[in-house]
């Protein structure tokens, strides 16, 4: 018993002595290593994860698209106007056809979403006044999550969106952590 206690006031004194460092850097002094997150990823603007929409890269959002979302702020309710002002993305050429999206890591921070990461359901925006039909399920958390809260889920019940200008919000998580991209899209 002596031992063990020897050995674990040991370890807090290397973990927790000396000067008034971080924990994770005493520790790592001691010959274990912590991941720390990057600041990269904690805004959730999108940056820590890549995106595709019909097979189209998402980009930054370019000087003509936020001179064309400008319009729309004015005629918005509070619900949209707030979506409009975290728009940082956009694809840049129309899509058309069936809505595929998908989604990667892209190693800004290896250790931000944790295992079983991916896209979640989008969110679909239309700005022109476009009908979009859904349809509604009941489904479970998370997968791994101990709450097992159920949850409304959304789907889109029709194969493609009627033309016009959309915001599509996107999740990507995993089972530590997640991000978001709010993507300006243009459909013909």
């Amino acid at each position: 018993m002596y031992r063990f206690r020897s050995v674990m006031v040991s370890m807090l004194r290397c973990a927790f002595g000396g000067s008034a460092a971080l924990l994770s850097v005493a520790i790592s002094g001691c010959g274990f290593m912590i991941p720390t997150p990057s600041i990269e990823c904690v805004h959730r603007q999108g940056d820590c994860f890549d995106l595709s929409i019909n097979e189209t890269q998402v980009v930054p959002i370019g000087y003509r698209t936020r001179r064309l979302i400008e319009p729309y702020k004015y005629n918005a309710d509070a619900a949209l106007l707030a979506d409009l002002g975290y728009i940082e993305w956009e694809v840049v050429r129309p899509i058309h056809g069936r809505l595929e999206i998908s989604g990667r890591e892209n190693g800004r921070d290896p250790y931000w979403f944790g295992r079983d990461a991916g896209v979640t359901e989008p969110i679909i925006v239309p700005l022109d006044g476009q009908t979009v039909r859904f349809s509604a399920s009941i489904g479970s958390s998370a997968p791994g999550d101990p709450r097992g809260v159920a949850l409304l889920q959304k789907h889109l019940a029709q194969e493609s969106l009627p033309p016009g200008n959309y915001i599509i919000i996107v999740d990507y998580s995993g089972a530590l952590n997640w991000d978001r991209k709010h993507v300006f899209v243009r459909v013909e």
